[in-house]
């Protein structure tokens, strides 16, 4: 295999992982829109801005959460309620 064809395939490997990015991106956001009440969202989103980590984290805390039981619904209380259980678990 020549230079140019690894570079192709490392291309595409990258595009595939976009790709699959953006659909974990889009099924998160959509989940959180049925789930998570407009304050909540902002919450989470603004922690996303400063920490997309923890956002990512408190996402699939909620994520679990709603497996275990899909039909929970998230007020900003709740989310706050997660966002500190996990800061506090970063701690320990």
């Amino acid at each position: 295999m020549n230079r140019t064809n690894r570079s192709s395939d490392l291309e595409g490997s990258q595009n595939e992982n976009e790709y699959d990015e953006r659909r974990l991106r889009e099924l998160i956001d959509r989940i959180l829109w049925e789930k998570v009440d407009a304050d909540a969202r902002q919450r989470i989103n603004r922690v996303r801005l400063v920490y997309p980590k923890r956002a990512f984290e408190l996402e699939m805390r909620v994520l679990e959460l709603l497996q275990k039981n899909p039909s929970l619904t998230f007020t900003d209380e709740q989310i706050k309620e997660l966002l500190e259980d996990l800061t506090k678990k970063k701690h320990e």
